[in-house]
């Protein structure tokens, strides 16, 4: 109940913060006020997963990089803005195309797995692509499971 209560408040919650300009318009992200609602929803929905923020490899880029975790257990996320849906097609097209392993999944608009049961998802929605994976020495079932949920809750907040 709680998952389901996540799923639904997010999205309401970044429209209303104006994380994101509304569906239409060219849509400027500010990534620390979404990464601040994440943390938030997290810690009120999923209070055994400890929301942290990474830096980008390059400092200036625009990417959101954090990480969920609870023991051992850990899900690595980065949001990549682009400035139209058409680019962010194009872009997550042109990443999946360079690695055979990926499939499609029908979890989501558009949207790709690859490695063991889904263990690295990348989806596009709106103008963001968005990777959510764990690392191959971490791959079980239980883990799977849950990256694969956290892609969801991450689609489900994402607005279009």
């Amino acid at each position: 109940m709680k998952q389901m209560k996540c799923l639904v408040v997010i999205p309401v919650v970044l429209l209303i913060a104006g994380a994101v300009t509304p569906a239409g318009q060219e849509r400027k992200v500010d990534l620390s006020q979404l990464s601040d609602l994440i943390e938030t929803a997290a810690k009120e929905n999923m209070p055994e997963w400890k929301y942290s923020r990474g830096e980008p490899v390059y400092k200036g880029e625009h990417v959101l990089i954090s990480a969920l975790s609870s023991g051992d257990k850990r899900v690595r996320v980065a949001i990549v803005p682009h400035h139209s849906q058409a680019e962010a097609e194009s872009a997550l097209h042109d990443y999946v195309r360079r690695d055979k392993r990926y499939k499609k999944l029908d979890d989501f608009d558009l949207g790709y797995s690859r490695e063991f049961a889904d263990a690295q998802v990348v989806f596009k929605k709106g103008q963001l692509v968005v990777f959510v994976g764990i690392t191959a020495d971490e791959s079980s079932k239980e883990l799977v499971g849950i990256n694969k949920q956290f892609a969801k809750l991450i689609d489900a907040t994402l607005p279009n």
